[in-house]
């Protein structure tokens, strides 16, 4: 609804009189933003496992990033525009809200769900759904940032972990090399803002 707001604004004379155009429309294509309150909501935080937790994120990865790209995508088709749809941030988003953020059990929970070897194939369908849903330059949220209550968004927790424990930079890197994309080993900061067009 956003997106499609500002391209009719871009269309309006009153609203854009230079007519001004946009290079790109941005969207945050996260997914399982609402598991950890569901889990919460449903009784389960005890009960439920790590693999129902992560079998629920590969779900949304479908329910979710695919429906919202598609939409997107459709949506700029529809008004003519030559705009790139673009992720400024997105990824997987296995947190806690409210009254559940406080809660170890489930905090906990999620975590090891985030550190979880599964979690690379859940991130490698999910480029394969932006992409192929219409998707070019994604960016992931976030580096490098050492999990909490407040979520597990670094691809590394932190800076020299090894790849064998990172999953999610494990399926970044595998999936810019497998894809024509140029890493820089020489670098301490591998690119994470990725471009390519399938």
């Amino acid at each position: 609804y956003t997106g499609e707001q500002i391209l009719v604004g871009l269309n309006d004379s009153f609203i854009n009189p230079t007519s001004q155009r946009a290079d790109a429309l941005a969207i945050a294509p996260y997914f399982g933003g609402s598991i950890g309150d569901e889990i919460g909501t449903n009784g389960e935080i005890s009960t439920i496992t790590v693999d129902e937790i992560l079998d629920r994120l590969e779900t949304t990865v479908y329910t979710e990033t695919e429906v919202w790209t598609k939409a997107n995508s459709d949506m700029i088709a529809n008004f003519g525009f030559d705009v790139d749809l673009i992720a400024y941030e997105g990824g997987p988003h296995l947190v806690a809200n409210g009254v559940y953020q406080n809660n170890e059990t489930l905090v906990n929970k999620l975590i090891e769900a985030n550190r979880n070897p599964r979690m690379k194939g859940i991130i490698l369908r999910m480029f394969d759904v932006w992409y192929s849903s219409g998707g070019q330059l994604f960016t992931g949220f976030d580096f490098i940032e050492y999990p909490s209550k407040y979520g597990s968004f670094g691809i590394l927790e932190y800076q020299d972990q090894p790849i064998s424990e990172a999953p999610k930079y494990s399926a970044y890197f595998d999936f810019i090399s497998s894809n024509g994309g140029i890493i820089n080993t020489l670098s301490p900061l591998p690119p994470f803002n990725i471009r390519l067009k399938k």
